[in-house]
């Protein structure tokens, strides 16, 4: 540019060459603004993407949880449907419990009679009324109450007597004494005390009985079992033909036990279980 030139194209050279200077400067400005623009641009859209899928997953997430709710909330209505059908029948089975049970007491109550066969109640012999079954035999230590006081099944528990080997089971003193004697026998026999499932029995448990099986129970108030005369036993005793029962045949009686001919195998209501003490 300086070889040979006049110092007018010199000058004019500069000046082409700042102007092309500006004008590349400028693009390069240009440039820049429109790199950051971009890059703005860009991270706005990455943004908005990324706002986007967590939009879409809050919403199936909320789609999840409507639908796990709906879920639960048929199960429990489905379930309330299934207790309140339950509810009715519990209601219509303790309807119809206490509609046997006031009839049993009516039954009780007006001295209905006749026999009651044994395993839930055994043959009734005595009256409604107090005194009608005294203790007449030997008591041993534990003497007991006056029973002549107390109407079949309300006698107090304190006027009973227990019976050996058999917890919680308890008969009038002189038949809890006769039949101690007799399980002695027995486990010298056996190995072990005469198995016990019943003896006393309260009114109340009676009229229960009754009601569940009419057919088999003692009219309530007429029971055996009610005088804390009678048992139910178990143990081998409750089979016919068993050793067992074939002992007890055999040397009950002389105890002053007996199986009842009415529940014999031959008897209007078979019941080896069941057994009465006749004094």
């Amino acid at each position: 540019m300086l070889d040979g030139g006049s110092t007018d194209e010199v000058s004019r050279t500069i000046q082409i060459l700042t102007a092309i200077g500006d004008s590349r400067g400028r693009a390069v400005q240009q440039y820049a603004v429109a790199a950051r623009t971009q890059a703005q641009v860009a991270a706005a859209a990455d943004q908005a993407h990324a706002g986007a899928e967590a939009a879409a997953t809050a919403a199936q997430s909320a789609s999840s949880a409507r639908d796990a709710a709906v879920a639960v909330l048929r199960d429990t209505v489905t379930r309330l449907e299934a207790e309140v059908a339950a509810g009715a029948d519990a209601a219509a089975r303790a309807q119809q419990e206490a509609t046997r049970l006031a009839d049993a007491r009516l039954i009780a109550a007006g001295g209905a009679g006749g026999p009651g066969a044994g395993g839930s109640g055994g043959f009734g012999t005595g009256p409604l009324g107090p005194g009608g079954n005294a203790v007449t035999g030997a008591v041993g230590s534990c003497p007991g109450g006056d029973t002549r006081l107390y109407a079949n099944g309300e006698i107090p528990l304190p006027a009973l007597c227990p019976l050996w080997g058999a917890r919680g089971e308890l008969l009038r003193a002189d038949a809890a004494f006769a039949f101690n004697r007799l399980s002695v026998g027995y486990a010298q026999q056996f190995g072990r005390p005469i198995c016990v499932t019943d003896s006393y029995r309260t009114y109340t448990e009676q009229v229960r009985i009754f009601a569940a099986s009419p057919n088999l129970a003692a009219v309530p108030g007429t029971s055996n079992h009610g005088w804390g005369t009678a048992v139910d036993l178990c143990g081998g005793i409750e089979s016919f033909a068993t050793g067992s029962h074939e002992w007890m045949l055999l040397h009950a009686p002389g105890f002053g036990w007996f199986h009842p001919a009415w529940a014999e195998p031959s008897g209007t209501k078979p019941e080896p279980w069941h057994w009465e003490f006749g004094g």
